[in-house]
């Protein structure tokens, strides 16, 4: 009972540094340090589905404060991903699951690091929707800390790969973004071929809303 403390406002527990650096190296000791942290991850991965649809509406505060509370498990799980089973395709959905937590937050160069750190990772090269996927969270990240000729670069890699992969939904969201960033790069005849052809793609979709 003297080794943990309760935060007082619901299910949550905490230990001293110390406390936690000795269990840390207990838990070493019994080899057991690799099956806890896989657990860890499965945990915030399950928690970061439960948390994106709801980070919309009138739940977006509670859900975005549950986060905040979270914030270094969710950071923790994210580096257990360099050394992890499967931990490329796991880090990609772990930043595509967070990446609105960190927008809404405004902390939008430690969402842009994250995405980076997870794209860089060596299976995370294979061509695949969820590196697609990555690419456009990257480009659309960079447009937000003002950055457009990288966003150009990531936005585009994204629409390569979506075309690769033909997947029309891809195609659709990545076409609009990269068009304005072309348009703000003063680039007006590519911006302008871009948004054509995302809107007779939208037609095409029967997608009023694009």
């Amino acid at each position: 009972k003297s080794l943990v403390t309760h935060d007082g406002t619901g299910d949550r527990f905490g230990m001293l540094e110390t406390v936690r650096q000795y269990a840390s190296e207990r838990l070493a000791a019994a080899g057991e340090t690799t099956a806890v942290r896989e657990r860890h991850l499965a945990c915030y991965l399950a928690l970061a589905e439960l948390a994106r649809p709801q980070l919309f509406g009138a739940g977006q505060g509670k859900w975005l404060a549950t986060l905040d509370r979270e914030r270094e498990n969710l950071l923790a799980a994210h580096a257990w991903c360099d050394e992890c089973t499967e931990g490329a395709e796991r880090g990609l959905r772990l930043v595509w699951l967070t990446k609105l937590y960190w927008m809404h937050r405004g902390l939008l160069r430690l969402g842009h690091r994250l995405t980076a750190e997870a794209l860089a990772r060596p299976v995370a090269q294979m061509r695949t929707l969820p590196r697609c996927r990555g690419l456009f969270d990257l480009g659309q990240l960079s447009i937000l800390i003002g950055a457009p000729g990288e966003a150009e670069r990531h936005l585009g890699a994204s629409l390569d790969l979506a075309r690769e992969l033909n997947d029309a939904g891809r195609i659709a969201a990545t076409l609009q973004p990269l068009g304005m960033v072309h348009l703000a790069l003063g680039n007006l005849v590519e911006a302008r071929r871009l948004i054509d052809e995302a809107v007779t793609l939208a037609q095409s979709m029967a997608d009023p809303r694009d």
